[in-house]
């Protein structure tokens, strides 16, 4: 008895191996695909907001040097779509659906009521201002967001700077900013369902 209860140890040692050593690769395996998810949906949203600041770049060179009207001469109901950082929003956020994220423009005492923040994102904005960041990645079970902090430019300030409390051109009253300020963000969330789809199968 003593011998076959040997055996039976023996025996379970060497089945228990294979399937142990399988179970470990079978995550790691599920965990790569994981990781490999996350890496290339924050590769896409940062690619997609830089696509943006880039539109912005362009469009305050274009006004700076004359060819876009500048702002003091254009009709006020205009002046939004010649402003670079508006275009870039809109850039980014056109073609989102198609591009599978959805894209939101938190800011702290919006203007624009759908762009006030969630208690979440007032978190970020809040970190992105006082950690000066630049960026902030949150990884959740199904999605991920990206976040980029919009810097105030000197365009800028021509609704948002000086006079604070003075009313600008579009009927909005001026809150004394500066450039450099952060109020606001890019926001880009991916969902991860597929990757969570996928790692499962491949286990």
């Amino acid at each position: 008895m003593k011998n076959l209860s040997i055996k039976w140890k023996i025996l379970f040692l060497v089945v228990l191996g294979p399937v142990l050593v399988g179970s470990i690769l079978a995550w790691q395996r599920v965990n790569d695909i994981r990781k490999g998810a996350e890496h290339a949906i924050i590769s896409k949203s940062s690619g997609i907001v830089l696509m943006a600041e880039a539109t912005r770049d362009r469009m305050a060179k274009k006004l700076k040097s004359g060819v876009i009207t500048p702002f003091d001469q254009l009709n006020a109901d205009n002046i939004l779509d010649a402003v670079p950082v508006v275009t870039a929003l809109q850039v980014a956020s056109d073609k989102a659906q198609e591009a599978g994220y959805t894209f939101r423009a938190p800011k702290m005492s919006p203007r624009n009521p759908k762009n006030t923040p969630t208690a979440l994102e007032q978190q970020v904005l809040a970190e992105l201002k006082n950690k000066n960041l630049s960026e902030k990645i949150i990884i959740e079970k199904d999605q991920i967001r990206y976040f980029k902090p919009i810097r105030l430019t000197s365009e800028c300030l021509f609704c948002h700077g000086d006079p604070k409390g003075e009313a600008d051109v579009t009927g909005g009253i001026k809150e004394g900013w500066k450039t450099g300020e952060i109020h606001g963000a890019f926001e880009i969330t991916s969902s991860l369902a597929e990757a969570n789809l996928t790692a499962p199968a491949s286990s």
